[in-house]
């Protein structure tokens, strides 16, 4: 019996020791790999670096570094929202510098609800987006040009036709025929914005909620529908853009006037007149100067060709773990009507700060001025007519 208990002994202290052989081959085996996840801009900080099958992982900080503990048989996964994903055998690599390629409609596929951000596929309501990738490349001096024909259900236009204008936006239609019917608009959380005064420049994309499983978080406010606008972010290498670019504005078609035939209206005149047994309203002199000099056309002393003009300037990037975004946009604009025009100048500073892993401070600062000449909004009240204005 003894034998036995002592054999049996030997055989498990065989083979405890051989498991501890074995976890500390598998210790002996594990190497701290570093390196760098980056883009074609520069480093991506964030970034997702996870072991293939297990729930190991660690994320990039703000200058796109990492490091975690692997084994040469294990495969890295690097992904981020936005990029595609790649997969890497350790092997016997200490460091791995990556360079992610951005996936436009893995991009496309990630909107913000109001509460967050979460995929598209994962939205039970009717949601459009519109991002800065559509227009970046086009003379866009509005938001409302960046969001017209852009999103299902949506109408956008002036609310006249004078220069710097408001913009009038209908989210599936009219829904009061008294009340207000304008949507709810929320800059960077901030509720009650105005379109009207942002910079096209700073936005990076306009996401607008159309029903009300959408705007629900709102409550009344939002039951004309939600525009959810983000503005833009530094990251990677510092850059400075600048974009300058004009428009011309012109009427189509002039309707006919009476200017070159102004003689001929004045016999007619005078014609009539006869007619009913009252004295001529013009004399044969003024006829005459009628027919040698021609008359006024009033098209052309109220109407011209319009002119506009606009400047963007922009500084982005990130030093540390500060990132920033600083802007600038002065946009100057001549109506088609004589003595029409509008300037406005818009400044904007997003800075953001990562103090610790948990603790994240930001400051977003905008401002907006606007100066109108001659609005339209004034013809037609009483102060005179177009004509007067001119």
């Amino acid at each position: 019996m003894k034998k036995q208990f002592l054999k049996f002994l030997k055989r498990g202290f065989l083979f405890g020791l051989f498991l501890t052989l074995l976890g500390f081959q598998q210790l002996q085996a594990q190497q701290t790999v570093t390196g760098t996840v980056s883009d074609e801009e520069g480093p991506i900080p964030g970034a997702n670096i996870v072991i293939q099958g297990t729930n190991t992982g660690v994320t990039t900080d703000f200058d796109g570094n990492f490091s975690i503990e692997a084994s040469p048989e294990d495969v890295l996964v690097i992904s981020y929202i936005g990029y595609a994903t790649q997969n890497i055998t350790v092997g016997n690599q200490t460091n791995i510098d990556v360079t992610l390629q951005t996936d436009q409609q893995q991009l496309d596929e990630v909107i913000v609800i109001g509460y967050g951000t979460t995929r598209k596929k994962d939205v039970t309501g009717a949601v459009s987006r519109v991002t800065s990738e559509s227009f970046e490349n086009q003379p866009v001096t509005r938001v409302d040009e960046a969001l017209q024909g852009r999103a299902a259900g949506v109408t956008v236009a002036k609310a006249n036709g004078a220069p710097g204008a408001g913009i009038k936006v209908r989210i599936r239609g009219v829904n009061s025929i008294t009340g207000n019917n304008d949507p709810l608009v929320v800059i960077d959380g901030v509720l009650g914005g105005d379109l009207s005064t942002l910079n096209p420049n700073d936005i990076a994309s306009l996401d607008v909620l159309k029903d009300a499983s959408a705007t629900a978080i709102y409550g009344v406010r939002g039951s004309n529908g939600v525009i959810l606008v983000t503005t833009k972010r530094g990251s990677g290498k510092g850059k400075i853009n600048v974009d300058f670019f004009t428009t011309v504005s012109q009427v189509p078609d002039f309707l006919p006037t009476l200017a070159d035939n102004v003689g001929e209206f004045a016999r007619i005149e005078n014609l009539r007149k006869s007619n009913i047994g009252q004295n001529p309203t013009f004399t044969d002199a003024e006829i005459a100067g009628f027919i040698a000099n021609g008359g006024t056309n009033y098209q052309d002393e109220i109407l011209r060709t319009g002119f506009s003009q606009n400047l963007q300037l922009s500084a982005s990037g990130s030093e540390g773990n500060v990132r920033y975004f600083l802007s600038g946009n002065y946009r100057d604009e001549e109506g088609i009507v004589i003595n029409t025009g509008y300037q406005q100048l818009t400044l904007r500073s997003n800075l953001e700060a990562q103090i610790s892993d948990k603790f994240k401070v930001g400051l977003n600062i905008f401002g907006s001025r606007g100066q109108t000449k001659n609005n339209f909004e004034s013809f037609g009240n009483g102060q005179g007519s177009l004509i007067a204005k001119a």
